[in-house]
């Protein structure tokens, strides 16, 4: 595995956590939130076995990565880009896993010629579907979410956060620990692996490294329109989703699936973490096997 800190031509600085097998094919991994790009150390082993170049980004204000006030979500595919070509890396796939997501598609939509292939792991969807497929609360919240404005989400945001953005690895892995039951069977599992939750508790501290103001402008993007239509996608998207997840309802991934040209749902056993955990290895096979 590596580290590094690449300068883009811009002068924006982004950071980069490579891992898995060096010359293999290379996939881009797009991070959760709130986290960065140490997430994906949960799934080195995973990459290694499907011999995957697995390559995963700070965005914006996250981890080592230079702040940009309102990054938005199609910003980000020409990041992707030119980092690829500092790599010499000219095709690649994306894989995004919950609200990276979002991140993944659009890389999607704006780059057809480089990305070969996208995988979603717990995908967060676009709040127009997520307002439609679920019911009850959740679909009430994102309703609200589409129409309030962003001088009234900031503060908001900024409170439900607050336990998390100040909080050290420890003291984030132990709220994984004592949430795990209510967040459901799969997740229980998962979450009873304490290098799992070391991990995952790591990666979202490395989040908020840089204080609160790049995660709060991440979930204000995706409560909005994202800057692309899912029909104008024409690429091979798998979806893998758990059953159970507590985070993002299976009927929104099942949504977000339809609402692609060539979306594929795998709905698996699993809560939103414990899918990334135990789906990773047949994503990242899926995802060679393309670029070979």
């Amino acid at each position: 595995m590596a580290e590094q800190v690449l300068q883009l031509a811009s002068g924006r600085r982004v950071g980069v956590f490579e891992t898995g097998k060096p010359n293999g094919s290379a996939v881009f991994y797009m991070h959760g939130f709130p986290s960065s790009r140490l997430e994906v150390k949960l799934i080195e082993d995973q990459a290694a076995e499907a011999g995957v170049r697995l390559i995963a980004l700070d965005r914006p204000g996250i981890g080592k990565s230079s702040p940009v006030h309102r990054f938005g979500i199609m910003q980000w595919p020409a990041t992707v880009d030119e980092v690829a070509d500092m790599m010499a890396i000219r095709r690649y796939s994306v894989l995004g896993f919950s609200a990276g997501a979002a991140f993944a598609l659009a890389c999607a939509a704006a780059t057809p010629d480089q990305v070969v292939r996208c995988v979603l792991i717990s995908p967060v969807a676009p709040a127009t579907v997520l307002a439609t497929a679920n019911t009850g609360i959740t679909r009430l919240a994102w309703q609200i979410l589409q129409i309030t404005p962003d001088a009234l989400l900031c503060p908001l945001l900024s409170f439900s956060l607050r336990g998390i953005a100040h909080a050290r690895p420890a003291q984030l892995a132990d709220m994984l620990a004592h949430n795990a039951e209510r967040l459901g069977v799969g997740e229980r599992a998962a979450l009873q692996d304490e290098a799992v939750r070391r991990a995952f508790a790591a990666a979202v501290a490395e989040g908020y490294i840089q204080g609160p103001r790049a995660n709060q402008d991440q979930a204000i993007a995706l409560a909005h329109p994202w800057g692309f239509d899912l029909d104008q996608i024409d690429l091979p998207v798998r979806i893998y989703h758990g059953a159970h997840d507590q985070i993002m309802p299976a009927e929104a991934a099942r949504a977000l699936a339809a609402g692609l040209r060539h979306g594929t749902l795998f709905m698996q056993p699993e809560g939103h973490i414990s899918a990334l955990v135990r789906c990773a290895a047949p994503a990242l096979e899926s995802l060679r096997a393309e670029l070979r």
